[in-house]
């Protein structure tokens, strides 16, 4: 068992020498990683943040009009996929 942890270090030891090689080499795509993740992880939690809180506004400005509430509109009505014309002629 105790070789087997030896070896396990040994691999995560070669690969993480592995991964900084390939950092020191490639230091522009690295930086231009690093910074797609500092600028894109804000801007999706501010995306999230203004989603949930246009959504509670909403909610709550359709819960102020009450629950006898009810809007008819002049024109096409459709029930069961046929429309029925309901609105008079001009």
């Amino acid at each position: 068992m105790a070789g087997m942890r030896t070896l396990v270090h040994i691999r995560v030891g070669v690969l993480f020498g592995l991964a900084l090689e390939a950092l020191r080499r490639h230091k522009l795509r690295s930086g231009l990683t690093a910074l797609g993740i500092v600028v894109g992880v804000p801007c999706i939690v501010t995306m999230v943040g203004i989603g949930q809180g246009s959504n509670g506004a909403i909610q709550r400005n359709i819960s102020a009009l009450g629950s006898n509430f009810l809007v008819v509109y002049p024109g096409i009505a459709t029930t069961g996929g046929a429309r029925l014309f309901t609105a008079s002629p001009r």
